[in-house]
Order: structure tokens, then sequence, then C-alpha cells
């Protein structure tokens, strides 16, 4: 089967595939446990392939829904890890042959993607493998250890520097007035599309309050939303994506901004909210590569 990169999240998305790998009464738990836990003050860890096989055990007795679509399991997961509770599945991601580390950043880091830049050849490098994360940890630990982690596997000495630099930003004001468009694959959702519609919500989509759809449209067209929306907020929202609604790999001219005032014109026709893009500075965190002194 020839799958595009997906990832499903089951904590963001709600997808029915949340399962533990603590210690218990299945075999495969403690090795699981063993292999994956995280030492006391670590941050982050990279579990490279070839897996052990009790991960393909514990895929298939804890996320059975999911195995039976994809029998041969995921191309990496992502797991939490609290110490005293150990292991809970965060997310798994499906058709990676080559896992980029802008993806380790964007999912198991789970920075959006205007959280972060570099150099394309950089953020390229393959981090193949499951990653186990502190989630309550400090960013900047967890950049640090990733760093590491990259030495280790490529050679190459990076650091992330968090910066304030001018960049575009999406203004979100007005006052949420949902109106549903009739003729999608559901019209109790907001659709998220420039030009065409997909017949199916094969793109993935998700559910939260405003502040994360905001930032899913954020995520989603590689531009921070300002949150100024007024008035009664919405306790609960579902958005479809559709394939031409991922921007945030288009780069910056007119057809980028063509395609992006027809996204913001399409969500806005549906949510009453205003968009407009605006220049802030904002935080980032800049991947940068540190040269041997000559």
């Amino acid at each position: 089967m020839n799958l595009a990169p997906r990832v499903l999240v089951a904590v963001v998305l709600g997808f029915a595939c949340v399962g533990r790998a603590d210690d218990g009464d299945k075999p495969y738990r403690a090795e699981m446990q063993r292999v994956y836990g995280l030492a006391k003050g670590q941050v982050l860890k990279r579990v490279p392939r070839p897996y052990i096989p009790e991960r393909i055990e514990w895929y298939r007795a804890e996320n059975r829904e999911q195995a039976q679509a994809i029998p041969k399991g995921p191309d990496y997961v992502t797991f939490d890890w609290k110490d005293g509770t150990g292991l809970k599945l965060w997310g798994m991601g499906f058709g990676y042959e080559k896992l980029p580390l802008r993806v380790v950043l964007n999912n198991p880091l789970r920075l959006n993607s205007y959280d972060f830049e570099g150099p394309a050849d950089l953020l390229s490098l393959d981090m193949a493998g499951d990653w186990v994360v502190r989630a309550d940890a400090d960013m900047n630990d967890k950049l640090v250890a990733l760093a590491r982690l990259v030495k280790e596997e490529h050679g190459r000495t990076v650091r992330f520097e968090k910066r304030d630099v001018p960049r575009e930003v999406l203004v979100a004001g007005g006052k949420w007035n949902f109106q549903p468009l009739k003729g999608t694959y559901n019209d109790k959702w907001v659709h998220l599309f420039t030009e065409k519609q997909d017949t199916d919500e094969g793109a993935g989509g998700g559910s939260g309050e405003l502040d994360k759809f905001l930032q899913m449209l954020g995520d989603r067209t590689g531009s921070r939303v300002v949150d100024e929306v007024q008035g009664e907020r919405p306790k609960m929202i579902t958005w479809g994506h559709h394939r031409d609604s991922r921007l945030s790999n288009v780069p910056a001219g007119p057809e980028r901004l063509e395609k992006l005032m027809k996204l913001l014109g399409n969500v806005s026709k549906q949510t009453g909210l205003t968009l407009e893009p605006a220049r802030r500075n904002v935080p980032v965190w800049v991947l940068v590569e540190v040269k041997p002194e000559a």
C-alpha cells in the first residue's frame, strides 16, 4: 500500500488510537517500558529502526482498529513520558520512509510550522525512528537534546536560537458566527480549502476550542494567528482539511498571497471572523549549524 505521509494524533485529533505501554499483564509492556522509557532528567529519546518485536505486538493489541486498517504498523510513533505513569501514546505517523527533522519538530516536539525555521538541508535531515518526549519539559531543553541527537546521527553540530523576527501574521478579529458550507462531505464542519474541495475527509482534520482552531490555521498557513476575536467563543469546533489548504511550504510571493487570501476568504465565510495578513515581531526558533573553526 502506498501511503501519503499522514500523522494520527491521539490527543489533538481525537482518533481512537490511544494506548498505554506501561507495565502490566501484557508480556510486551515490560520490554516497551525498558527500551522506550526515559531516565531521570532525560527529556527526549529517539528509538531508531529496526524496532523491537514488542512494538508490533503493542500496536496490534492496543490499537486494534488502526491495526486492521494498516497491519504493517506505523513508520514512527510518538510517546509522552511521565515519571510514575510511564508511556502514553501521543501520535503515529504513516507513509514516512524517511522522517525529516522538520517533521520531528512539528509532531513529536509539537512546534507549529511558524515556530521554527532553518536551512532546507538541515530541516531535511533524516531522523527516522520512534520518539519519546517529556511533554512538560522546557522547550529549550528539548531542542538542546534534539541537537545532540542530530550530532550523533549525522555528525553535524547544530543549535536552536530563539529570536524575535518580523514575520507575516494573520490577525483574527470579529465575532464567531458559524455559517455551514453546503455541498461538502460534512456541513457541520468548518472546511479549509483554497479552490478545490475534496469529496471525502482523507486529508484529515480535527476539533477543539477556538484557540486550537486558530493555532491549526496558523500551522496550516505557516503564519502565526494573532487572536483578537471578540464576543462569545464556541466551546467546540470541528474542521476538515482539504488537500489544497496546506500553504506552509509555499514560498512568499504572488502565488502564495493569492492562495492565502482565497483560503482566508473561505474560512471567513463559514466562521464570520475577519482574517487579515499583517507584519509583527514574533518569537521563532532558528536552526543554525555551528561550523568548526579553521
